[in-house]
């Protein structure tokens, strides 16, 4: 795992969903859920596959803390709802990566769209 690559991906994955947090949409699959596995799959040298979303939505359920949790809640608290925290963006892309697991589909050659 390179922590350094996951942080950098994540800063641009975390503004994309304080977007739309602050627009007020519900998680969904698009440019910030892409970017948030990006971020992950580029961490431990894979590619964005179905198997690696379903392996990277338990690997979120496992190491989901309380008290972490708790800390956004509060910090959320503080600065208001117009305001995400890292944790609320954290929480809209895990959940738009549990409502539409795979990833996009490639065109296919000379398909219209």
């Amino acid at each position: 795992m390179r922590p350094a690559v996951l942080f950098e991906g994540l800063g641009e994955a975390f503004d994309l969903a304080s977007a739309e947090l602050r627009a007020r949409r519900r998680p969904y699959g698009g440019d910030a859920l892409d970017c948030f596995v990006a971020a992950h799959a580029r961490t431990y040298g894979a590619r964005d596959t179905p198997v690696f979303r379903q392996r990277l939505r338990v690997l979120l359920t496992v190491t989901a803390d309380p008290v972490l949790d708790r800390y956004w809640a509060l910090s959320g608290e503080l600065s208001g709802p117009l305001e995400p925290t890292l944790g609320a963006a954290q929480e809209w892309l895990r959940a738009a990566l549990e409502a539409e697991p795979g990833p996009p589909e490639p065109a296919l050659p000379g398909a219209r769209g």
